[in-house]
This record gives C-alpha cells, sequence and structure tokens, in this order.
C-alpha cells in the first residue's frame, strides 16, 4: 500500500501532517507540490484553531501488505 503523507507548517509554528492512502506512485514530484500548495492556499485544513500556513513536505511511503486468508 502507498501512502502519501503532506506536511504543512501552522501559523502557530506547529508541523501537521496528512496521510492519503493507496495513493498512485506515477505522480510527478511537481504534482505533488501543486496539491501540498492547493491545500495550503486555499485553507483546506483547520486543526482546532489553527490554519495552514504553507506546505512544507511530503512522503512517499510503500509498505508491503500481505494478505492471507483461511
Amino acid at each position: 500500500m502507498n501512502t502519501l503523507k503532506l506536511k504543512f507548517k501552522l501559523n502557530d509554528n506547529k508541523d501537521r501532517s496528512i496521510s492519503l492512502k493507496n495513493v498512485k506512485i506515477d505522480a510527478t514530484q511537481d504534482d505533488i507540490k501543486a496539491l501540498g500548495n492547493y491545500i495550503a492556499n486555499n485553507n483546506m485544513l483547520i486543526y482546532g484553531t489553527a490554519k495552514v500556513d504553507k506546505f512544507i513536505g511530503a512522503v512517499v511511503e510503500n509498505t508491503q501488505q500481505t494478505v492471507i486468508t483461511a
């Protein structure tokens, strides 16, 4: 399973991240930057009273998932 973690700086100087699971890994770095900046610039995330100030980075985690059926 591929998980995209987007990291943001809040206006109270704390860092927060969101995770998107089951993402396709064929997106370019520019696509991911555009998504992060879009979320930050349009105030799409609010943590309590703190709003997202800026997008600071992203990580794609690729974890192998094994399904065993009986």
